[in-house]
């Protein structure tokens, strides 16, 4: 049997329904020799079954069935699998999604090799509910087809930050190995942008396709990925508290950028006040303060030691101003002042007149953001009493 020279990893959690479309789509792969590891993740389901099935169905390709006698989470799941690939490269797949070709991976491979890569970031495209695809936006980061590519690196190329998913990159083994990069056993979900990361501060020669290798399907309703419950959000708390501790690394090593940590860190932000919203505003309801204070304890160290996110020219002024106004009330953990952020009822002067003594440019902003007069500036009224 030849060596492969791709091993996909595949985490299964009861999806014994979808199994042919995803697990069978890398088998059906031609034009490569593929090793294809479906890590069954403790299902209670058909699933094994399936594979099981797949593996007779498809006799001249490798597929390998682990099982986990126990939910253990993906994490953990990938890790199993990754212990054990012998292909050169390393591709990862969603149990629910497909890749998009039955030469995706020939094609992707073909590439890797041409650029000597330790990573090659692909595309992916969205499958409709009429079976139509919505294809992500093409890369910027691709060179033209007339010139030279470059590789890429976190310390010379910010804009790699753009990349949110780790199953669209290729990544070389060797690469992976050599820098011990594997997915956090503390993480059952949430896992996957901190092993992505990770990867990414380690790599020298980061290149960019526009190919498209994966479909992603929207039709499972159980996918953590539509999951904000509190216990996905403690998930991502420690998700940001390990990465915040990566990019510390990453800093002494001089591998880090600070314009990669500055975009990083806003959108984990952001996504406090927008994606987290309501799971938030549920902990404050259900006594869980101390989930939140550890969030915050979590972001201030991500961004330890940078400037106030208004000074960087990407990010809109009205939208910086609120971040930074979020990351300061954090960072003094002034947790009544971020439920209000969260509730969208803006702080009157009053409520920001604390903060604003030693932070006063940053409260400017935000008043002139939301037209709410500075308490610095104020007029007294006759009384004596705050307008």
């Amino acid at each position: 049997m030849s060596i492969p020279t791709v091993s996909v990893i595949i985490p299964v959690f009861n999806r014994s329904t979808v199994l042919d479309r995803s697990v069978g789509s890398a088998l059906r792969q031609t034009g490569i020799a593929v090793e294809v590891i479906a890590i069954d993740d403790g299902s209670c389901d058909a699933s094994v079954a399936m594979l099981e099935a797949l593996a007779a169905a498809y006799p001249d390709t490798v597929l390998v069935i682990l099982r986990h006698s126990e939910n253990l989470g993906q994490a953990v799941a990938r890790n199993t699998g990754m212990a054990i690939a012998t292909g050169r490269y390393m591709a990862f797949l969603d149990s629910d999604d497909a890749f998009g070709s039955v030469h995706t991976l020939a094609q992707w491979i073909a590439q890797a090799e041409r650029l000597d890569a330790e990573i090659l970031v692909a595309r992916s495209a969205e499958v409709l509910a009429n079976d139509t695809q919505k294809a992500a936006p093409l890369w910027r980061l691709t060179n033209s087809a007339d010139a030279p590519y470059t590789p890429l690196a976190v310390s010379t190329t910010p804009d790699v930050v753009a990349v949110r998913n780790f199953w669209q990159c290729l990544y070389l083994k060797s690469f992976l190995d050599g820098n011990a990069v594997t997915f956090s056993p503390r993480l059952k979900q949430r896992e996957d942008r901190l092993f992505m990361l990770q990867s990414f501060f380690a790599a020298d020669r980061i290149f960019f396709t526009n190919q498209i290798t994966h479909l992603r399907y929207r039709d499972q309703e159980n996918s953590t990925m539509n999951d904000r419950s509190i216990e996905q959000l403690e998930m991502f708390i420690q998700h940001i508290h390990e990465l915040a501790l990566t990019v510390q690394v990453m800093r002494r090593a001089d591998r880090s950028n600070p314009d990669f940590e500055m975009i990083n860190a806003f959108q984990y932000y952001k996504s406090c006040t927008q994606y987290w919203r309501a799971t938030l505003l549920r902990c404050f309801r259900r006594g869980r303060r101390d989930l939140v204070l550890r969030l915050a304890q979590g972001l201030t160290l991500l961004a330890d030691g940078l400037p106030e996110f208004a000074s960087h020219p990407r990010f809109d002024a009205s939208e910086s101003a609120r971040v930074d106004l979020v990351r300061l009330v954090l960072a003094h953990e002034k947790l009544g002042l971020f439920k209000m952020l969260l509730k969208k009822k803006e702080p009157d002067a009053d409520q920001l007149e604390g903060l604003c003594v030693t932070h006063k440019q940053v409260v400017q902003r935000y008043l002139n953001s939301t037209r709410i007069e500075d308490p610095s500036n104020r007029r007294p009224s006759p009384d004596g009493a705050g307008l």
